[in-house]
């Protein structure tokens, strides 16, 4: 698949954004003296960064709508979980060791089983068990996708917004959800496919569409996704609805994909960025799961004693130092995996 330079700027964007969530959560969480105003900062911040996780679904549903059709499903499969499987089961281990390094014996199969299948290991591991179950569909999916996209989008809309539905009657005391399904619902793909299959009809025409549209309207873009994520930010406030499964992000995902476009316009005039772009989401994926570890390692230091200037600074060791790990780390296993093909 020919890479896109807009794709790449959105996964970092999104990825940066993961980062500021976690970074945020911590520090709303950090019990301290903190001042208010750093309370605030931090509150918005959390939020208006809260479409990270719809639009990485998105974006995976984009790869794979526009990776080639010609695998057999085992050797799909085969493909993609190996891929992201194998780093998914290695980080898992690796988070697994960390959280219970002062007592490794608390270890078993039943409680490792648990934490693998449901990306319990850390908080941003969830993500992959997703995206592992819309692995398991999109071969089947795909063919209604290229055949009936309008009528796909409509139907995983209306999925994913009953969901969203019942998560809001739960906050309002009316709970429809059966107890069996309630701890998982939120981790189950249907809750997310209205974001893979907007992502998987956008096939390199269409994407053409989208870059035409955003380079022709880009102040308009850029005003209106600013005005709803203040509207954003303003409803999550007054609702107490902080998490990432409500219907204004079903707009407010398009939106930022809409603005990374039009941002990318003028971004990639600048020579080195399209260097930075190739970098940065080179590495993407190592990233995202070391990221989490790194903080936990820095939280050490109390730099949140500092209030916001802490947190701000925190935002940007976290990434800096997961960025200068993973590409010190892939370039090693690239070329132990490239000298065993060598012999």
């Amino acid at each position: 698949m020919k890479r896109i330079e807009e794709l790449d700027f959105t996964r970092i964007i999104a990825m940066i954004a993961v980062i500021t969530i976690h970074v945020t959560s911590a520090y709303i969480g950090y019990q301290s003296n903190i001042l208010v105003m750093g309370m605030n900062v931090a509150f918005i911040l959390n939020q208006l960064t809260r479409f990270a996780v719809p639009l990485f679904i998105l974006l995976s549903g984009t790869s794979l709508g526009l990776s080639a059709n010609d695998d057999s499903y085992r050797g799909f499969l085969h493909k993609r979980l190996t891929k992201i499987g194998i780093p998914y089961l290695a980080w898992t281990a690796v988070y697994i060791i960390y959280n219970n390094h002062s007592d490794l014996s608390a270890i078993n199969f039943r409680s490792v089983l648990r934490t693998v299948l449901l990306g319990q290991a850390a908080p941003h591991l969830y993500f992959v068990v997703i995206i592992f179950q819309f692995y398991l569909i999109f071969p089947f999916l795909r063919h209604y996708i290229n055949r009936e996209p309008c009528k796909c989008i409509l139907g995983a809309f209306v999925i994913t917004y009953g969901i969203q539905k019942l998560f809001y009657f739960r906050r309002l005391g009316i709970d429809l959800i059966p107890d069996a399904l309630q701890p998982y619902l939120w981790l189950l793909f249907p809750t997310w496919i209205f974001y893979f299959v907007a992502g998987a009809v956008l096939s390199e025409y269409r994407l053409v569409l989208i870059r035409k549209f955003a380079s022709q309207n880009t102040v308009t873009i850029l005003f209106v996704t600013f005005l709803f994520s203040g509207l954003y930010v303003i409803e999550s406030h007054i609702t107490g609805n902080i998490e990432s499964i409500k219907t204004s992000l079903d707009l407010y995902v398009p939106l930022v994909l809409l603005s990374t476009f039009s941002v990318w316009k003028y971004a990639e005039r600048i020579h080195a960025s399209h260097t930075a772009v190739k970098i940065l989401s080179k590495h993407s994926m190592t990233i995202y799961f070391m990221h989490v570890l790194v903080l936990r390692i820095f939280r050490h230091f109390s730099i949140f004693e500092r209030g916001m200037s802490g947190m701000l600074l925190l935002l940007a060791a976290v990434f800096v130092c997961s960025l200068f790990v993973a590409i010190f780390g892939d370039n090693i296993i690239w070329k132990v995996k490239a000298n065993k093909t060598t012999h």
